[in-house]
């Protein structure tokens, strides 16, 4: 009897170091998320910027290679991120 209970005392502090770490984990897991959406945000907008710089300025090749070097980034985070699907999708489609 009294080892269940010594077992059982050892096992609630891991149990609850467990669940704390693992809620704190998740918490972490999430604001790397945004930060890779934000990430992947500002390349898809300074990629379309720079299309539309090319355009304006008579087809400026150099315009159109950054831009197509921030979509490649773009592209590279979200390859490397771990996004929902319709995330994956809606930032795929925009790409």
């Amino acid at each position: 009897m009294r080892v269940k209970f010594l077992n059982f005392i050892v096992f609630l502090p891991c149990l609850l170091i467990f669940l704390f770490l693992n809620s704190s984990y998740s918490h972490v897991n999430d604001s790397i998320r945004q930060i890779n959406i934000s990430k992947i945000e500002a390349n898809l907008n300074h990629a379309n910027t720079h299309f539309w710089l090319g355009r304006y300025w008579k087809i400026s090749l150099q315009e159109f290679k950054i831009s197509k070097r921030y979509v490649d980034s773009a592209e590279t985070i979200l390859k490397a991120s771990n996004l929902d699907s319709v995330s994956i999708k809606n930032f795929a489609h925009r790409i």
